[in-house]
């Protein structure tokens, strides 16, 4: 029962100095998280696993229950959990290609809401695919306009590069060059 074993890695945890203590520390421990990855409570398992990272298979456990944890994740309103959990374990199953989808879906969330700073920031984090749409170009052109805006010049010039022939960004590149300029005499 994981109740028990986690009440018995806690007594464990409280008494290093007594004997093998630490040992069993880390057994009951173990025993918690895998009863939680069992019992399917990924998130509680993740947390666990964490405490216990060098212990026998932990490491193995813990990449399970933190793919499953994210895969739960996977709503409109925990996406950007969902992106950076699974950045976790990156090269684990396809959390790889799961956290790059989350991202895209982040970045189209936020562009439909008109965050284009942080849109664009998520489709940086994206699979580079993205970066030929003309939603990619729109948003980074988009995220250049509001940087320009707060007199980041530099975010606002990496952001109309990579905007490349989106409306006039070539224009608002020399734009942004020149307040730049202008602002740092």
């Amino acid at each position: 029962d994981a109740k028990q074993y986690k009440e018995a890695y806690k007594a464990f945890q409280a008494i290093p100095s007594y004997k093998d203590s630490k040992e069993l520390a880390k057994e009951s421990g173990y025993l918690w998280a895998s009863a939680l990855l069992e019992a399917k409570d990924y998130e509680a398992a993740y947390h666990a696993f964490k405490e216990i990272p060098t212990y026998l298979d932990s490491t193995k456990k813990y990449k399970e229950a933190t793919y499953q944890y994210a895969l739960s994740l996977k709503k409109p309103t925990t996406i950007v959990q969902a992106a950076s959990t699974f950045a976790l374990i990156e090269g684990y199953a396809d959390a790889t290609e799961q956290m790059k989808s989350c991202y895209l879906e982040a970045a189209q969330q936020f562009q439909g809401l008109q965050q284009y700073i942080l849109a664009f920031s998520y489709y940086k984090r994206a699979d580079s695919t993205c970066r030929t749409t003309n939603a990619y170009k729109e948003c980074a052109y988009q995220a250049g306009l509001e940087h320009l805006k707060k007199s980041d010049f530099i975010d606002a010039l990496a952001a109309f590069q990579e905007a490349g022939n989106y409306s006039d960004a070539k224009k608002q590149i020399l734009a942004t060059k020149y307040a730049y300029v202008k602002a740092n005499l």
